[in-house]
């Protein structure tokens, strides 16, 4: 063994996940080393059955909604595409960012949801074998919209889904619209093991007052408005007698998040792990102030607008300048991109109330079946997609910008 597998080794004993005591940190580490020589033993095993029968073990990515529900639900989707009946998949978990994902997961594939298992069997995941599947992050990816959710509630999920509603005011015959915003709240909470990762994101972020007008749309037509996510800055500074701020209340649960969003007619979302639960059920989805600029949301019936790159006088740069920065600014874990933004005498400006409620607008007209581009939609489009193809790192979208915003765009 060279000294970097010796040192990859040491690092995966000993990693910091969680706040531990010195008692807690011996356990894990004793954990780890007994996976470790378990590996061999359970290789010859899984090696000496293969003729007869092929298992793989896959390890979810489970601290972050966004990749546990999106990487996860890729492969699923793979495999129901091109199934291949001579494998066996097991998949391990523990602690994941929702339960009741995971639970939906595993009457498709298998899952052991436990850490003491997970972890004796996690050197399966560290090191590079025949009996590893990984599950791949994918991001211009067709399988999602080419195969439908093979998501479903149970019977007794349904009579508890149902109670919720009720419980929230929301009748039988009601529709509504899902909307989160990812605020500052979110930025010094950890997820995985980069403490700082979502304060680093931080240019994700968004103002939800600029939902009000879209809220009051969704009264005028009929509709209701729920406001998920967690945490949050604070309660709706707006008209709350057309919203439910279910993110402070009394009903949240991960049970809840996934049904309310699965059950809407659709949602408004910003760039973050709440527009899987979309993604995942099929349902229509608007995300705005995307960033970075180039991306798009990987979602069956999506719009999406993203923010605005200016330059210090607010003026937008034209959009392929913008796609053409973001494909030169580092968008990792370790990059502050908001300092290096303003690094450069740039300035990166939210949607506007307008913006989201004419977007608003044009979902509600795509999902009752009304909606008719205007004259020139296509050129536009034509336009647009020329951009991804030069300056885009994401390729050219899977999902349609919002029509007014579109055609206010210099190219």
């Amino acid at each position: 063994m060279d000294l970097k597998k010796i040192a990859l080794l040491l690092k995966w004993w000993f990693i910091k996940t969680d706040k531990k005591t010195l008692f807690e940190s011996v356990m894990d580490a004793l954990i780890r080393i007994t996976s470790t020589l378990m590996f061999p033993l359970i290789w010859i095993l899984l090696f000496s059955v293969s003729p007869l029968i092929k298992i793989k073990f896959i390890f979810l990515y489970r601290e972050r909604l966004g990749h546990l529900i999106g990487n996860t639900d890729h492969f699923l989707r793979k495999l129901m595409v091109t199934p291949d009946k001579k494998i066996h998949y097991l998949i391990f978990c523990h602690n994941p960012a929702n339960e009741t994902v995971v639970k939906l997961f595993s009457k498709i594939l298998p899952v052991i949801n436990n850490e003491l298992i997970f972890k004796l069997m996690s050197s399966f995941g560290v090191f590079e074998n025949r009996f590893r599947q990984d599950i791949p992050f994918l991001f211009d990816d067709r399988t999602r919209f080419e195969v439908p959710s093979p998501y479903s509630f149970s019977k007794n999920e349904n009579i508890l889904g149902s109670s919720i509603h009720k419980m929230m005011g929301i009748k039988n015959q009601d529709w509504y619209v899902v909307f989160h915003c990812r605020d500052d709240a979110f930025d010094n909470t950890i997820s995985g093991t980069n403490d700082a990762y979502n304060k680093m994101a931080s240019y994700r972020n968004a103002n939800i007052n600029n939902y009000q007008g879209s809220v009051s749309l969704l009264e005028k037509q009929g509709g209701k408005s729920i406001r998920v996510g967690f945490p949050v800055h604070g309660p709706v500074s707006f008209e709350k007698n057309f919203i439910y701020d279910y993110s402070l209340s009394e009903f949240r649960s991960d049970f809840a998040d996934v049904w309310l969003c699965a059950k809407a007619r659709f949602m408004v979302v910003t760039a973050n792990g709440t527009a899987e639960f979309a993604a995942m059920f099929d349902v229509p989805l608007i995300m705005v102030n995307v960033v970075p600029i180039g991306a798009y949301p990987m979602a069956k019936n999506s719009l999406y607008l993203p923010k605005v790159l200016c330059n210090k006088l607010g003026e937008p740069l034209r959009f392929s300048e913008q796609l053409r920065y973001f494909s030169r600014v580092e968008i990792a874990a370790n990059t502050f991109v908001a300092d290096q933004i303003s690094s450069d005498g740039l300035l990166l400006i939210e949607n506007t109330d307008l913006q989201i409620t004419n977007a608003t607008q044009e979902m509600l007209r795509r999902v009752n079946g009304d909606w008719t581009p205007r004259k020139g939609y296509f050129d536009r489009l034509e336009q647009l997609n020329e951009c991804y193809k030069q300056f885009g790192g994401f390729g050219i979208p899977l999902a349609a910008m919002g029509e007014d915003f579109l055609f206010d765009l210099e190219f």
